[in-house]
């Protein structure tokens, strides 16, 4: 049995899939251990990978390139892309929307590739 949230972030995975076909991506791996869930898109030389569960159940974002493994903190660290995320920071409504948070996550990866690959 599936709490909410997990069943939100699974759902959403489906519904951003479209998108992430646009940029080429195809589902390569989905694990679950325990109750985290582990799932991986890839294209050519690149990989996306969204990891959820617990002890917070927040949301992780990984890319993968040629030029190495990218966490959301790293990503950061390129100007553009901060300047990015400063002008379109995720603001969390009254509650938390799990399909909200993982777009805003494509759209991160969208911007970022071009930059990272």
């Amino acid at each position: 049995m599936k709490d909410k949230l997990t069943e939100s972030f699974l759902l959403s995975i489906e519904e951003i899939e479209p998108i992430l076909l646009k940029e080429h991506f195809k589902k390569y791996s989905f694990v679950k251990k325990g109750y985290a869930y582990f799932i991986q898109y890839r294209r050519k030389d690149c990989e996306v990978e969204f990891i959820f569960g617990p002890p917070e159940f927040q949301i992780e974002f990984i890319v993968f390139t040629t030029k190495g493994k990218f966490s959301f903190k790293d990503l950061l660290k390129e100007p553009d892309i901060a300047n990015w995320v400063k002008k379109n920071k995720y603001n969390q409504a009254d509650r938390r929307d799990i399909r909200n948070e993982i777009v805003w996550f494509v759209e991160l990866l969208k911007i970022s590739l071009p930059i990272i690959e």
